[in-house]
């Protein structure tokens, strides 16, 4: 008796699922992936916001350390024809302007932080480290954090000319957006940027911003600069853009 029972229950042992078990077991495992994948991809996105507002923290940092040595002069204002292209790093003709000032010094060791991890994840675009539009260290290349379009002189707020270098000065801006990542178009090709597109960060949930203060913040698209295209704006409207960035925290 108890060798058939035995058998009986070695025959059930081996028998193993059903096709109908098995249904119900990929259906339960399909539904918790509907349920936690949500969760998971917005977890990415924000941690992939902070690691970006951390690098522009760092950027923040080194720029501030060259101001101390530097009369208070933060690394020079400078953009090409094109309203928001502030962030050039070194131009043909300029040699290292703006933040590509902080390359050549004890400023920064690395060029990571001058760029943005979840723009790093996309392989068309162009403000990546060493992308094919944007080859380091060459007579050419750009960071992922503009500088703003807006400057100060003499109480007076100009807009930073084209293929002219600026100075300013770190006092001038405590309350103001000094370097962002921005940049004011979406899925823009064209000026130089031949191969990939420059794209909003952050899918166009908005910005990580850095004061003159020192003080980084996250700001969801306001009025003037939730509207943007993949056509570079009008100096005018991109000055428009920081004037709204400098109330929003």
């Amino acid at each position: 008796m108890g060798q058939l029972i035995t058998a009986q229950h070695t025959r059930r042992s081996r028998r193993g699922f059903t096709l109908i078990e098995l249904l119900v077991v990929v259906s339960i495992i399909a539904l918790l992936v509907a349920i936690l994948l949500p969760s998971l991809v917005e977890a990415r996105q924000t941690t992939l916001k902070v690691l970006c507002g951390t690098n522009l923290h760092q950027v923040g940092v080194s720029a501030f350390g060259y101001a101390q040595e530097n009369q208070e002069n933060l690394p020079t204002f400078f953009r090409s024809s094109t309203s928001f292209t502030t962030y050039w790093m070194a131009y043909p003709g300029k040699g290292l302007v703006s933040l590509g000032l902080l390359t050549k010094s004890k400023y920064t060791m690395t060029p990571d932080i001058f760029y943005c991890p979840w723009k790093e994840r996309l392989e068309d675009e162009a403000l990546r480290y060493d992308s094919p539009d944007n080859p380091w260290g060459s007579d050419k290349f750009r960071t992922a954090f503009p500088s703003r379009l807006l400057y100060s002189d003499q109480a007076e707020t100009k807009i930073v000319p084209a293929n002219k270098i600026i100075g300013w000065r770190v006092g001038d801006y405590a309350n103001k957006v000094i370097y962002s990542d921005f940049v004011g178009t979406d899925g823009f090709k064209g000026g130089g940027i031949q191969i990939n597109y420059i794209y909003a960060p952050h899918r166009g949930d908005g910005f990580n911003m850095l004061f003159g203060d020192g003080s980084v913040t996250w700001a969801n698209p306001g009025k003037l600069t939730s509207n943007i295209t993949n056509v570079g704006q009008p100096t005018i409207t991109q000055a428009a853009f920081y004037k709204e960035m400098d109330t929003m925290r």
